[in-house]
């Protein structure tokens, strides 16, 4: 209200990330990511927003949207020939209106894999070309600049 909004709420995000060196330069990335909105009523622009480039992909971003969204994934990185890798990825997750609404049996799964171009190797910079699919026969292609997370 000091501002002129007409909303009122809190959002916390939580983003814990884990990257383990399997074999030589093979790496298991993984994430947690928890979106929480409470407190008031929150604006469409401000909701969880599920799927997209960079979690759960094969959604498209905004398939889902709600107060609350939790996601897992993991994405495991192998190195192919020069400058060229592969990865395989998976993810579950969901949105909900409040943190005790999640129901763990409907839980939204997404899996694919991409190819992986190194433009700057030091500062671990990458191209990438990803297919995802989900478990609701959704799929989609991505093309990005940087890892997915």
């Amino acid at each position: 209200p000091l501002v002129g909004s007409q909303f009122t709420y809190t959002n916390v995000v939580a983003d814990l990330r884990k990257f383990i060196r399997v074999y030589r330069q093979q790496v298991l990335a993984l994430q947690y990511y928890n979106f929480i909105n409470f407190g008031g009523e929150v604006p469409v622009r401000s909701l969880a927003s599920f799927g997209g480039a960079n979690s759960m992909r094969g959604y498209y971003d905004g398939r889902y949207r709600d107060n609350q969204q939790m996601i897992l994934q993991a994405e495991y990185r192998v190195p192919v020939w020069k400058k060229f890798g592969v990865v395989a990825f998976g993810g579950m997750g969901d949105v909900a209106h409040n943190p005790v609404a999640y129901n763990f049996s409907t839980f939204k799964y997404s899996y694919g894999g991409g190819i992986r171009y190194a433009l700057n190797k030091t500062e671990r910079l990458n191209l990438r070309l990803d297919y995802g699919l989900t478990g609701d026969h959704h799929s989609g292609f991505y093309f990005q600049l940087g890892e997915a997370f």
